[in-house]
Order: C-alpha cells, then structure tokens, then sequence
C-alpha cells in the first residue's frame, strides 16, 4: 500500500476484525439492512428478528440458551458454545470412564442431543452472516454508493499486500472483485488455499509470496472443504447466496481448531507474509483471549531474521485494544517504526486520503 509518510509502496498486512465489518455505519445505513452482533448480544438479536428469519434452526438455539442459561438476554455466541462444547467432552470423557452400561448408554444420548444443538448454533451462525454478507453485497453492487470505510482501504491495495480476516461475512471479498478486480488472477480469488492456488517459493532472503492473498483464517459463510478427495485439503468457493451448503468455518468457541482442513495452510501463508510485511495495518480487531492463536500469530516470527516494521496502523476505539495489539507486534517495532492509533474508521479514512503535506488528526 502507498501511505503519505513513505516514499514508496510498502508490502502491507492487514487485519481485519469484527469491528470493521459489524462498525461499517456508512454501509449499512436505513432499517432494511441489518448487521447482526459478532457475540455479545447475537442471542437477543436472534430473538429480536425472529418474526423476519422465519422457520429454522435458530429457534432451537434460542431454546437451548434458555435451558442452559435461564435468558438470552446479554448471552453471547461464545458462552453458549463454549458451555455445549464443555457437556459434550463431559459426556463424552464420563461415558469412557463408566462401568454401569445404563450409564455409558444415557451420557452417550447426552453427547448426541448435544451434537445437535452445536449443529444448529453453527447453522444459525451460517445463516444470518450469509445474509449480512448478500445485503452488504447489495449495497455495494449500487453505482453510486461510494461511503464505505472499506473502499478507501481497498482502492489502494497492491499486489504486495495481504488482508487478513478474522469474520465470517464477504464485505472486504465484494469490494475487492468491485473495486480491484486485478487482484483477482484468473478468475479465482486469491483465498490462499484452493489448488490452483499459487506456491510459496523459498529463496535465500526468506520467501517471496506469490501475489495479493485474502486470507480468512476462521473460515467464511462462502467457503466449505472441496468434495474432489484429491483436494481434501483445499477449500471450494461458493457464491454466499447458495442454500443448504455446510460452510467451512471455525466456531465461536475458545479452543478454536483453526488448522483443520485447508484452514491451517491459511494460517501458515499468513504466518509467511507477515515476515515479509513492511507495514501492519489493523482494523477493528481488539484480539480477545479466545484468540490466542491469533496473538501468536502477530508475536512470533518463522524467519531467522525478521527486519523492524516501517508502519504500525491500529483502529480501534478502545485504548486498551490498540496497546494490547501494539504490544503483541512489538518485536517489530523500534524507534524508527511510525506507529499511529486512530480511535475511529474516520480518522482512518482520513489517514489513507492524506498527502504529503502530512497527517492531521482535526
């Protein structure tokens, strides 16, 4: 990306948090577009729009959570999935240590119900994003929308760059194939884990990456596993349109197993280019304590030698979000890094529209 206070593009990494879809005000504006809550009150939402999602499995969980919980009300997506996942391994390791069959034969049909509520929160989850994602894709398929924080960010990304994404939804997908499509080589995006995909190529200095990736390292509401046995380990890409599909995504739950499948050469390329990045660019993503994955990813480098940062960007509007973030980078950054915290997606909106005559924060 070219910034105003470099004379030269510079190989960026950006991440992109729930805060940058979900904090999208200028996008999703009017009551005909909704923007579902990434966990702390996707319960109440639920029960909110229950009239509008109609028929489905979203009325179990609403179900569920008031049987474990007693309310909905301020539940999130990551305590009700975390407390199924905690009674299915209880089942489960309780039903291995039994004697009494009776015992064995009644926590086996614990774990089974419980496997299917998990199965019904992950498809409401697929659901509603999918939806968000095709509103969003509306909006942005409009000739004259131009007021999304994601099209400044867009506009000028290259072919040296990398945006990493932690969410479910297709925003950053439906500005790139609107607005850069030239980074979209051959008709197949550059998700990083097709098998058409390009190689890593190892060389003396480190490894040189084989052009823009958009890598979403939990998953999305467009990918699911490809069903040729050949490509087991490879994603196939659909439309987020498409009904009745299982996605591959990674569940809200704090042991996220984010290396299944394809997912985990997602993390690995990711790993890869933020060695090779000479500007970090953070958007809306505060990296909370399930993620912890994910903050090891930011402090830890493959490389034998990694060279300090040229640009440190962190959006977040909380002040002890962006030093938790600028912390876990800090290995990178030395006294000739410019770090700047923007507490808004305006500012930083303002930030990508400077020129040379230099930053201003008013």
């Amino acid at each position: 990306m070219k910034f105003f206070c470099e004379s030269q593009n510079l190989p960026t990494f950006v991440v992109i948090g729930a805060g940058a879809s979900y904090g999208d005000d200028q996008l999703f504006q009017g009551d005909s577009y909704w923007r579902p809550p990434m966990d702390g009150q996707f319960l109440q939402f639920l029960l909110n729009f229950d009239n509008r999602l109609g028929k489905g499995p979203h009325k179990a969980v609403l179900k569920t959570a008031k049987m474990e919980f007693g309310t909905v009300s301020g539940l999130g997506l990551e305590t009700l999935f975390n407390r199924l996942v905690a009674k299915k391994q209880f089942a489960e390791d309780l039903g291995e240590a039994s004697l009494r069959q009776s015992e064995s034969e009644r926590l086996a049909r614990m774990k089974t119900r419980v496997e299917v509520e998990i199965e019904a929160l992950v498809s409401t989850i697929v659901s509603v994003y999918a939806r968000f994602s095709r509103e969003a894709e509306d909006v942005l398929r409009t000739p004259a929308v131009n007021t999304s924080h994601h099209i400044p960010l867009v506009t000028r990304l290259t072919r040296l760059d990398t945006v990493l994404s932690f969410n479910y939804d297709t925003i950053i997908d439906s500005c790139i194939k609107a607005l850069k499509p030239d980074l979209i080589a051959k008709g197949q995006f550059p998700y990083g884990a097709s098998h058409q995909d390009q190689v890593w190529i190892p060389r003396v200095q480190g490894w040189r990456p084989g052009g823009f990736r958009l890598l979403k390292a939990h998953g999305s509401v467009n990918f699911r596993v490809h069903k040729n046995k050949k490509f087991k380990n490879t994603i196939e890409v659909l439309p987020p349109s498409m009904e009745n599909i299982r996605p591959l995504i990674v569940a809200p739950a704090f042991e996220k197993n984010v290396f299944q499948n394809a997912l985990g050469r997602i993390w690995r390329r990711a790993a890869l280019q933020l060695d090779v990045a000479k500007a970090v660019v953070v958007l809306g993503y505060s990296c909370p304590p399930a993620d912890y994955r994910a903050a090891a990813l930011l402090g830890t480098s493959l490389g034998a030698k990694v060279e300090p940062l040229s640009l440190v960007v962190v959006v977040n509007p909380s002040e002890a979000d962006r030093s938790r973030i600028i912390g876990l980078i800090g290995r990178r950054i030395n006294a000739d890094t410019k770090v700047f915290e923007l507490e808004s997606f305006e500012k930083f909106e303002n930030f990508l529209l400077e020129d040379e005559r230099g930053y201003r924060l008013d």
